[in-house]
């Protein structure tokens, strides 16, 4: 966990956000099916504890109607 106090601490925190993403790149693209986007979200804030929030949206199947 990584609390913001300087520009240094700014530039790990984002820099661990990003190796992280890459780290878990593998399981974020797992079942992907009718996924329309992947929104990643980071709330780095002063004297706080840094995260991010991985979205996966969906799309709908249609089903053909022959009726």
């Amino acid at each position: 966990m990584i609390k913001i106090r300087d520009k240094e601490s700014c530039i790990t925190a984002i820099k661990s956000i990003g190796k992280d993403l890459i780290d878990r790149a593998e399981d974020i693209c797992n079942d992907l099916t009718r996924v329309s986007s992947i929104t990643i979200q980071a709330d780095i804030k002063p004297l706080e504890i840094v995260n991010y929030d991985i979205t996966k949206n969906y799309s709908p199947k249609f089903e053909d109607s022959t009726d």
